[in-house]
This record gives C-alpha cells, sequence and structure tokens, in this order.
C-alpha cells in the first residue's frame, strides 16, 4: 500500500508542474496590419501612425513579458498590453469608418 501512495503523490507532482507551465505561458505575436491610404487622408494617416506606433510598444513588452519569470512583473506587463491591444481596435475601427466616409 505504500508503493501504491508514493506512486500516486508522485503522478500528481507532474500535474502541478505543468498547471505551473500553463500559467506563465507567453502571448503569441501580433501581426502588424499595413493600410494603403489616400495621399489626402490626414485622419488616416494619423490612425494608422498610431497603430504603428502602439504596434512597437506591444512588440517591446512582448519580449519583456517572454523574457522575465517574476509573476508580479507578468501582470503589469498584461494590464499595459491589454491596454495597447484596445487602443489598436480603436484605432482599426476608426480607419474603417473613416474609409467607409470617404466612399461616400
Amino acid at each position: 500500500m505504500r508503493i501504491n501512495q508514493s506512486q500516486s503523490s508522485s503522478s500528481q507532482n507532474p500535474r502541478s508542474a505543468q498547471t505551473n507551465q500553463v500559467l506563465q505561458r507567453p502571448i503569441e505575436e501580433i501581426i502588424v496590419a499595413d493600410f494603403t491610404l489616400p495621399p489626402n487622408a490626414a485622419a488616416q494617416k494619423k490612425a494608422v501612425e498610431t497603430i504603428n506606433t502602439i504596434n512597437t510598444k506591444l512588440a517591446k513588452l512582448q519580449q519583456v513579458y517572454n523574457s522575465t519569470n517574476d509573476l508580479e512583473i507578468q501582470n503589469n506587463l498584461l494590464e499595459h498590453m491589454t491596454t495597447f491591444k484596445q487602443v489598436l481596435h480603436n484605432e482599426n475601427n476608426k480607419i474603417k469608418k473613416l474609409k467607409h466616409q470617404a466612399g461616400y
């Protein structure tokens, strides 16, 4: 019986190790979207510049996130990355609306 208990406890340790590895999994890379704009679309150009700047910052944050093992730093970086992703989403929607309005 003691042998079975030691086997069951040793089988639980790899599961807990796998759980820890899943929690610290790095975030995937984000693909930068490139927009083709007409030369007189100043608002669209500004939104694209904002998207490119945020993508650069986001890529740097992801590199730091992937290289650190400190959970507090990872949580802080994750909050910043979430904010940047929201800004990217908003700017992308802005470009779509501006392109739609320019079509009229």
